[in-house]
């Protein structure tokens, strides 16, 4: 139930082939602002770091 049981959550696979590219997240981040959630949950792995995906998700 949660915190908050009345919360909507949308959940996308940004990678149902198992490859995840930089614009499958800056995608996914430009859609979830546009569908105007409160709150961006993104859980990726790597050392690796892109400016547009951190400009992606400052415009967010």
């Amino acid at each position: 139930m949660g915190i908050y049981p009345s919360a909507a959550l949308r959940i996308w696979d940004a990678s149902p082939d198992g490859v995840l590219r930089n614009s499958d997240v800056i995608g996914g981040i430009e859609t979830a602002a546009s569908l105007g959630p409160g709150v961006i949950n993104l859980s990726l792995g790597g050392t690796f770091s892109s400016p547009f995906e951190t400009d992606a998700i400052l415009d967010a």
